[in-house]
């Protein structure tokens, strides 16, 4: 059975903007994970668990500030974005503000 998200059909949040050097990027939205990391990699059967395990530790090592409450499940992986110019730069220790 393969699992859904029960959001689908509402609309995406807002886009949130933020800036890493001079790039300034628009996040879309937080994406969900695949499938693979519940699969033993060898027999390809689920692993029981994984995303119970996996859930648990992401609560315990989510920020305060961070907004979840659209997200449906902590099984995430990151933040789809789009980058809003050319030619911009950033470099390794930059700051990221968000916007």
């Amino acid at each position: 059975m393969c699992w859904q998200d029960p959001y689908t059909d509402l609309p995406p949040p807002e886009p949130r903007e933020f800036l890493i050097g001079e790039v300034r990027f628009i996040a879309t939205n937080v994406c969900p994970r695949c499938v693979v990391p519940t699969r033993d990699t060898r027999t390809g059967a689920v692993t029981e668990h994984f995303r119970d395990a996996f859930e648990a530790r992401r609560s315990r090592g989510m920020r305060a500030d961070v907004d979840t409450a659209a997200w449906g499940t902590l099984y995430r992986l990151g933040v789809n974005t789009a980058a809003k110019c050319q030619g911009c730069r950033m470099s390794l220790g930059d700051v990221l503000l968000v916007t």
